[in-house]
């Protein structure tokens, strides 16, 4: 308080119905669909997918998807994620809501729903330092066992941009891309051939987002 110089009402901080829009809104495309059933067989094909194990998706639309592709799979044959954590949305709340996690920590909501699940006890806010400061020996990024990411382009060297457009533009926000993708055990990128006409497969991304190195699949 001793900050605070003045306190100003306002009739409204936003429009919720907005919060999930674009990226971060569930798809029907069916191509995405299809391209998160490939990435969740290679997840369960893995020698991390075991009861206890630690995941992420980003906001994209595939990635999303790839989450309620692997619950099926969780249940059939009964494997519980120990954590998640990140930019939450509903389909990973949905996962504590029925039992299929035991914790989620929670950096960042990207819909409603995840707004409202943090009543659930077991649904923990943290810090932007908790989950993926370089400084901080424990942090939750350093911890995962999976990420699965999305990107606007990705070079022959697994090279990720998710920031700037093919002309250059700056589009989009790398969120924790980076962090994840150096922290985690495996690290898939969700990419299609093609974003609209526009080649999302290059020789050389137009930025370097996230180094090549830090991917095991795209």
């Amino acid at each position: 308080m001793t900050k605070v110089d003045c306190v100003v009402v306002v009739d409204a901080i936003g429009i919720p119905e907005k919060i999930a829009t674009g990226a971060a809104k569930p798809t029907t495309d069916q191509r995405k669909l299809m391209m998160a059933e490939y990435c969740t067989q290679v997840v369960v094909n893995t020698p991390y997918f075991k009861d206890g194990f630690s995941y992420q998706t980003g906001v994209g639309g595939a990635s999303i998807a790839s989450t309620i592709s692997l619950t099926r799979i969780m249940k059939e044959r009964n494997i519980k994620m120990g954590f998640g954590v990140g930019g939450l949305t509903k389909p990973m709340c949905d996962l504590l809501d029925m039992g299929m996690v035991r914790v989620l920590m929670d950096t960042q909501a990207f819909d409603l729903d995840a707004v409202n699940n943090v009543i659930n006890p077991a649904h923990h806010r943290i810090t932007a330092g908790a989950y993926a400061n370089p400084f901080n020996k424990g942090a939750f990024v350093n911890k995962l066992d999976y990420v699965i990411l999305a990107s606007l382009e990705v070079d022959v060297h697994f090279n990720c941009n998710v920031v700037v457009g093919s002309d250059g533009v700056i589009t989009g926000a790398q969120g924790g891309h980076p962090d994840t993708a150096q922290g985690a055990k495996c690290t898939i990128v969700i990419c299609p051939l093609l974003q609209g006409r526009i080649p999302a497969i290059c020789s050389e991304v137009t930025t370097v987002t996230t180094p090549g190195e830090s991917v095991e699949r795209a």
